[in-house]
């Protein structure tokens, strides 16, 4: 599909990474937000939604989808809080 196998998880199934005995709750979503370690452009996101994107035969088999996402989704600088 796009020749790039090695991806980041990001938003909510992120989590599974470090806890794979989640609850349910965590664990159930209807699309995996992935970013390609190597940097996301147009083309790159354009073949996965073709593949496994919405309405998608592969989000009609599997039951969800995977969503491209791009640096701007990525945090790159750490924000200390309080």
């Amino acid at each position: 599909m796009t020749g790039i196998v090695d991806f980041i998880v990001v938003g909510s199934q992120a989590i599974l990474g470090s806890f794979e005995d989640a609850p349910s709750k965590l664990r159930t979503s209807q699309d995996i937000d992935l970013f390609p370690r190597s940097g996301a452009t147009a083309e790159i996101n354009r073949r996965i939604l073709g593949a496994v994107g919405p309405e998608s035969d592969f989000e009609t088999e599997h039951g969800f989808y995977i969503e491209p996402v791009g640096e701007w989704t990525v945090m790159r600088k750490i924000i200390p809080f309080g």
